[in-house]
C-alpha cells in the first residue's frame, strides 16, 4: 500500500475530531423527537439512550465509514497482559480516589443541576454502565485516538482525544473528570494497543456513579475536614504510580501496534521510537 493511499484515507485531526464531537450534539437534537415520541413512561432514559448512546454511535459509524478501513483494524481490541491490567487498575483505583476528593471538596460549592443526576439515575445501568462507555471509548479511544496519532505526536494526540472526550460531556460538573480519566484511558490504550482497559474503567467510574451514592458517603473511611485533600493527594499518587508502572510493562513482539498501522512510514518509526 502507498504513501498515497494512505493519505486519502480520513484520519481525524484535532480540528476535524472537535467537529465530529460537535456532530454527536446535532445528531442528539435531531434524534431526540424520535425518543420523547417512542415515550414508554421513562423519558430521562430514552433521552439519555439517544444523546449518550445512538448520537456517539452513529458518528462513530460514519467516522469508521470515512477511514475506509476495517472495523477492526479502525477500533483495536488486542489481548491485554496480565501485569498491564493489574497496573491500571492501580491507576483506576487512584483516578477513583482523586475523583472523591474533588467531589467533596468541590461539588458542595455548586452542586449539580437535579435534571442531570435525575438523567444519569433514571438512565438506568445498560445505558450508563454499558451502552455509553463502550460507545464512547470506541468514539473517543478508538477512532479519534488512532486518528490522532497518526497526525500528530503520541502526546499531543492523548491529550488531544481527553480534551475532545471532555467536549461530549459539556458542563462543568462532569468536564474536569472526563479530561483527567480521559488522559489515563487513552494513555492505556497507547500503552497496551487496545481499547479493553478504557472500556473497563470506563465501566466502572460509570458504575461508580450511578451505585456509588454510599461511597461518597464512607470515604474510604477517611473523615475530618482535610479528608478531601487527603483522598486527592493519596489518589493522585497512586494514579501516578500505577500509570508509570503500567508504561513499564513490556509488549510482546506479537503485539504490532495497530493504533498506527497503515501510517507513513516516518510517523510509524518516530511513535514507535518514543514508545520505547
Amino acid at each position: 500500500m502507498g504513501i498515497s493511499e494512505v493519505e486519502a484515507r480520513f484520519e481525524p485531526t484535532l480540528a476535524q475530531g472537535l467537529v465530529l464531537v460537535l456532530l454527536v450534539f446535532v445528531a442528539g437534537f435531531a434524534l431526540a423527537p424520535v425518543g420523547r415520541l417512542v415515550g414508554l413512561g421513562n423519558v430521562e432514559l430514552l433521552e439519555y439512550l439517544v444523546s449518550g448512546v445512538a448520537a456517539p454511535a452513529a458518528v462513530l459509524w460514519l467516522g469508521v465509514k470515512l477511514t475506509e478501513r476495517p472495523w477492526r483494524d479502525a477500533l483495536p481490541f488486542r489481548r491485554v497482559a496480565v501485569p498491564a491490567i493489574a497496573w491500571f487498575l492501580v491507576a483506576q483505583a487512584g483516578a477513583t480516589a482523586l475523583v472523591l476528593g474533588l467531589v467533596l471538596r468541590f461539588a458542595p460549592l455548586s452542586p449539580p443541576p437535579e435534571s442531570l443526576v435525575r438523567a444519569i439515575l433514571r438512565g438506568g445501568p445498560i445505558a450508563v454502565v454499558v451502552g455509553a462507555p463502550v460507545v464512547e471509548e470506541l468514539l473517543c479511544r478508538g477512532l479519534l485516538l488512532s486518528g490522532l496519532l497518526r497526525t500528530h505526536g503520541r502526546w499531543v494526540a492523548i491529550l488531544g482525544s481527553a480534551v475532545l472526550f471532555a467536549g461530549l460531556h459539556m458542563n462543568p460538573w462532569q468536564a474536569p473528570v472526563a479530561l483527567l480519566l480521559g488522559v489515563l484511558y487513552a494513555y492505556a490504550a497507547v500503552m497496551t494497543r487496545s481499547l479493553w482497559l478504557p472500556i473497563f474503567g470506563h465501566m466502572f467510574n460509570n458504575c461508580s456513579v450511578l451505585f456509588g451514592g454510599g461511597v461518597v458517603e464512607v470515604s474510604f473511611g477517611v473523615d475530618g475536614p482535610g479528608r478531601e485533600w487527603l483522598l486527592m493527594a493519596v489518589g493522585a499518587s497512586v494514579l501516578l504510580f500505577g500509570a508509570y508502572r503500567l508504561g513499564q510493562v513490556p509488549q510482546s513482539a506479537a503485539s504490532e501496534d495497530v493504533l498506527m498501522q497503515a501510517a507513513p512510514k516516518g510517523v510509524v518509526e518516530v511513535e514507535r521510537a518514543a514508545m520505547r
